[in-house]
């Protein structure tokens, strides 16, 4: 039978070595997926997947705006860093996030202007930046074949297509984010310029951290790996590699901290202080359980497949291949990949709503660790049963074909029913269109004042953020309860 992926001789020389290997099973499943994988990469391929991507991304990149109440506080930020008044929003300091993505997002728009369509090629370059990162990350643990698929998957995933088309973290994090990594495997592997290359990858983790608080984990999964790549080094000169790469992560968080403790807006509490502190621990240890053993295996399987609704019990199918992938390459003391994946679940524990573009920076090694799993599950239950009519090959296509296909068919499908709803200059899904209008309205009535200061009405609005960032009005929000037309807009005191 001719084989799905490599060559006959390949196939030939694995099924010799495969009862010698049945010692070492599963750590040789990477070199088993190596020779069945061998000669799929090739740069045209690579940039066959580039091309593919970009067409998806000029699909969605219009003069529309993915509004949402986190792209109206970033944008709102950078509006005011341009105006030369620091990181404040509706009239008031505001720290809750970090800085650097308000920054990247003022530097666009002072070069183009408040333009959404500069705004969403912004982002659309930044997903394509993340392809031949992802790709850098993955073959230095899977080598050039596994890594182009994992890639391939990563970069034609409704995950980086949706988010990609909104102005919020995700997907310049997930840029930052793997970039650290990488530089964290090229420190632990170097031989030369050692302190050098310790510390860009310090410096980028501690850009990871100035994009999203959670950035931090990932000194978790690099500093073991320094500390185990420079094993024949004496011990002083590990524990100082380390060090250095901790200081320069944790220093730049350290001194954002330190500015958010000299504001006094409400607006300045982080996040863990609005998830995390402010609520009972049986009520937190019930999220818990539930994020960690309901929510993250559904987001998971969502955001590897494509497909939503799946039972539960299937849903602990992927994320229990990935476990096993994890296995194997700890044993082959490849650690960065999965101590970040293990490190991120236990933060993502705490989060209310676990969502899958929380996890988008590990896509690409989640695909890969997948792959890997389920080809050693597989191959296990094969030599247990003695099946000597599995197809392996047949099997790892399978479970690379089907997630692409439910993936490219859920970009084509969202992308048909955005360029039909997307309003130019407005909202990019038109039922939405009503806060653009009920805000102009108020910009209209409500000017802000003439030396530059806040209008005189406050808005009371769902989405107030939104809402403020169109207005320039003060707004508050306004829970839910009662209905005021779909956009929920009230005057709460007039000028005067």
């Amino acid at each position: 039978m001719t084989p799905i992926f490599g060559d006959n001789a390949a196939v030939t020389k694995d099924k010799e070595r495969h009862s010698s290997m049945a010692e070492t099973f599963p750590v040789c499943t990477i070199d088993f997926l190596k020779a069945h994988l061998k000669g799929l990469y090739t740069p045209g391929r690579m940039a066959i997947v580039m091309v593919v991507l970009a067409a998806m991304l000029a699909g969605h990149v219009s003069t529309s705006w993915h509004a949402s109440p986190d792209s109206a506080l970033y944008m709102g930020l950078a509006r005011s860093l341009i105006a030369g008044d620091g990181y404040t929003f509706n009239y008031a300091p505001h720290a809750m996030v970090p800085p650097l993505f308000p920054l990247i997002v003022a530097g666009e728009m002072k070069l183009f202007g408040e333009s959404y369509l500069a705004l969403n090629i912004g982002q659309a370059v930044f997903a394509l930046a993340c392809v031949p990162v992802a790709f850098a990350l993955l073959r230095r643990g899977f080598g050039d074949d596994l890594a182009f698929v994992g890639t391939a998957m990563f970069a034609l995933s409704h995950v980086l297509w949706r988010y990609s088309s909104m102005v919020i973290t995700d997907v310049p994090f997930a840029f930052f984010a793997m970039l650290a990594m990488l530089a964290g495997m090229w420190a632990a592997g170097a031989r030369k310029w050692l302190w050098a290359k310790a510390a860009a990858a310090g410096l980028l983790l501690g850009a990871c951290g100035l994009i999203r608080a959670n950035g931090l984990v990932l000194l978790a999964a690099v500093a073991p790996a320094i500390w185990l790549g420079w094993a024949a080094r004496r011990r002083i000169v590990r524990a100082a590699g380390v060090a250095l790469v901790s200081v320069l992560a944790l220093e730049p968080a350290a001194l954002w901290k330190a500015y958010v403790a000299t504001t006094s807006s409400e607006a300045s509490s982080t996040y863990y202080d609005v998830s995390v502190l402010a609520k009972p621990a049986a009520q937190m240890v019930r999220a818990m359980a539930v994020n960690l053993f309901v929510d993250l295996p559904r987001e998971m399987s969502n955001m590897l497949i494509g497909v939503s609704d799946i039972p539960i019990v299937l849903n602990w199918l992927l994320p229990l291949a990935v476990l096993v992938g994890c296995v194997i390459c700890v044993r082959r003391r490849s650690v960065v990949l999965p101590v970040a994946i293990i490190a991120t679940f236990c933060v993502m524990a705490l989060v209310p709503e676990a969502k899958s573009r929380y996890l988008l920076f590990l896509l690409p090694g989640l695909y890969a660790l997948a792959i890997v799993g389920v080809t050693a599950v597989v191959r296990r239950l094969a030599g247990g049963l003695r099946a000597s009519r599995v197809d392996s090959q047949r099997i790892i296509a399978i479970a690379v074909i089907v997630p692409l296909l439910c993936n490219v068919g859920h970009n084509l499908t969202k992308l048909y029913q955005w360029r039909g709803d997307s309003v130019p200059y407005g909202h990019r899904i038109g039922k939405r269109q009503g806060w653009f209008e009920a805000s102009a309205y108020i910009l209209a009535h409500n000017p802000p004042a003439e030396d530059g200061g806040r209008p005189g009405a406050v808005i009371l609005a769902r989405n107030h953020s939104v809402v403020h960032y169109l207005s320039l009005a003060k707004t508050v929000p306004m829970k839910y309860g009662g209905d005021i037309e779909s956009v929920g807009l009230r005057i709460l005191a007039e000028p005067g």
